[in-house]
């Protein structure tokens, strides 16, 4: 949950094909703040392909494509509902062949680094990115990914600050959370406020995430242990997600954001309840994209209220499938804080490295 929160934000837009659309969802967008996986509820193309539905739509095109098994728009379509069921080699098999039909498609080249990514294959992820930069220069949001991924594989902000400042930001309004998210693995907690406090926006509401301002404002002090600001702004969080809850009681990206506001506050069992119902409502069995996500933000629950086992368990867990958890970021977000100096987390991050 943080690594890819903010870098969470990434990922959510939907990209417009052809020359690789105008966003590759954002990753790893959180912070101490809690924003940040690598999932989403739905990646660029993929949206809706999830469980049954899934299947169905398979079926579908499969019906549809009528001796067109061989169209590239077919291919990419049935390899974004593959991704979702889980099926990797066959996802990446199809969206392969997709873009040697399409080789000028960067949404796709996109997607396959997006795809690499979660299976942790760092090299191949930054190649295809690349490739995606190549093919679309002019979207300069391509950059945002690029740069979760380079603090994924080693965890250089440095790096991956330069190359945010090739985004323009009239074209990317996550920027400004993606900064932020920089300014918190950098332990730069009074920039990343300042920082905080002046974007427009008071929600980073996209495909992945539904995450107030103060909520992130409330991480950056519990970090800092200013428990009496993280209070203040975790309550001004909670009012706030509470009214978008009986809006949209299902809706996972508003309970895991409800589930950290109230672990901040200390109320522990609601914490936990709404951290894991929101994994309940897209499990990974279901959406295995999506799904780890709100596993890792549960797991970011159980470190925030002290339950320091069922945080490990859900990290090894989570390290052990495809995922957007890394163990960079888990060793630079202050989020795991709790757990950094625990013997089981040091030697899960040994098991991983």
């Amino acid at each position: 949950a943080r690594g890819d929160r903010v870098g969470a934000c990434q990922e959510d837009r939907v990209r417009g094909g052809g020359r690789g659309g105008r966003g590759a969802r954002r990753r790893g967008v959180r912070g101490p703040a809690g924003v940040a996986r690598g999932g989403g509820s739905g990646r660029a193309g993929d949206g809706g392909a999830r469980g049954g539905a899934g299947r169905q739509a398979l079926q579908e095109f499969n019906v549809a494509a009528g001796g067109r098994e061989g169209d590239a728009e077919i291919l990419e379509a049935v390899a974004y509902i593959r991704r979702r069921q889980g099926h990797w080699d066959e996802s990446i098999a199809a969206m392969d062949k997709a873009l040697a039909l399409n080789p000028r498609n960067s949404s796709l080249a996109t997607s396959l680094s997006e795809t690499y990514e979660t299976l942790r294959r760092y090299p191949q992820a930054m190649r295809f990115i690349d490739i995606a930069i190549s093919l679309a220069p002019d979207v300069t949001t391509l950059n945002g990914p690029k740069a979760l991924l380079q603090v994924k594989v080693d965890g250089n902000t440095r790096a991956a600050r330069d190359t945010l400042r090739k985004v323009d930001p009239r074209e990317d309004q996550d920027l400004p959370w993606l900064e932020v998210y920089m300014d918190i693995l950098d332990g730069r907690n009074a920039e990343a406020l300042d920082r905080l406090a002046k974007i427009p926006s008071d929600v980073l509401d996209n495909q992945s995430f539904y995450f107030p301002k103060p909520l992130q404002a409330g991480l950056i002090h519990l970090a800092t242990n200013d428990g009496a600001r993280a209070r203040v702004a975790c309550e001004s969080a909670r009012q706030v997600l509470e009214k978008e809850i009986a809006k949209s009681p299902r809706d996972p990206r508003v309970r895991t954001s409800l589930g950290m506001a109230l672990a901040c506050l200390g109320r522990k069992e609601e914490a936990v309840r709404e951290a894991r119902l929101a994994a309940d409502i897209s499990p990974v069995s279901s959406d295995a994209l999506a799904g780890p996500q709100f596993l890792e933000t549960l797991a970011s629950v159980y470190a925030m209220v002290g339950d320091s086992d069922a945080a490990i368990d859900l990290l090894d867990r989570l390290l052990a499938m495809p995922s957007g958890t890394a163990v960079t970021l888990l060793k630079l977000d202050p989020a795991w804080k709790p757990l950094w100096k625990l013997p089981r987390f040091q030697k899960l991050m040994e098991k991983y490295e």
